[in-house]
């Protein structure tokens, strides 16, 4: 095996033309302003429909400005996963297993755009999150778990948001969106075999890439701890 690097950093996708988007947004705005000043009566209507599609370029690119430079920090005793509202991390030797979730749709397999990860244990990443990003998974993963009740992986009543105190096995209770979290990570492993999933629409790399880096790194975890 190569010799990997003690750190590497995977670029977030969210990055890309934002200054593009934003410039772009800025001279159809100002355009649509230019031009209200001649034909505002004759055209009132377009110049407004043009002017909002500035101002949602703009949106867009101003808030890619807010997204992490990165998306996952791979090193060679954990990873970590950067959230614009928070980041969570996982040692290797609690990662069983990476892959693409997938489910079955009139006997074709169908792949969901996320990096799986199964997780021996899973008690480690509540220590891991905050409430805040905690939170924000619980309702950025509801259309996954709606497909699940669809797919009858699991039913309505495990897809909703369970506040319920969440007992870890040390015996005290997690509260809060954290409990909310653990408990529908329970439901998204039942669905589909994973309790972490990076969406892949914040990477650069294809999922084949970026699963086999991130096997090269938990191979040699472990190996070392062998």
């Amino acid at each position: 095996m190569a010799q990997l690097s003690s750190c590497q950093l995977i670029a977030s996708a969210n990055q890309k033309h934002r200054a593009l988007l934003l410039w772009l947004g800025a001279l159809i705005l100002l355009g649509s302003v230019l031009a209200g000043q001649l034909w505002l009566v004759v055209i009132k209507t377009q110049l407004m429909l043009v002017s909002v599609s500035g101002i949602v370029l703009m949106t867009i690119g101003l808030s890619r400005y807010l997204e992490p430079a990165n998306s996952l920090s791979v090193e060679s005793e954990s990873l970590r996963y950067f959230h614009r509202y928070g980041q969570w991390s996982v040692s290797w030797h609690t990662v069983q297993r990476i892959f693409v979730p997938s489910f079955h749709y009139q006997l074709e397999r169908q792949d969901i755009p996320f990096i799986g990860i199964k997780l021996n244990q899973i008690e480690q990443i509540a220590n891991q999150v905050s409430p805040r990003l905690a939170s924000r998974l619980l309702h950025e993963q509801r259309a996954i778990l709606v497909l699940a009740v669809q797919q009858g992986d699991i039913t309505m009543e495990q897809a909703q948001l369970n506040f319920s105190p969440f007992k870890m096995t040390q015996g005290y209770e997690l509260t809060g969106p954290i409990a909310a979290w653990m408990h529908q990570m329970h439901a998204l492993h039942q669905a589909y075999g994973a309790h972490l999933f990076i969406p892949l629409n914040c990477i650069e790399q294809s999922s084949d890439e970026l699963i086999k880096l991130l096997e090269q790194y938990r191979r040699a975890s472990l190996t070392q701890e062998e």
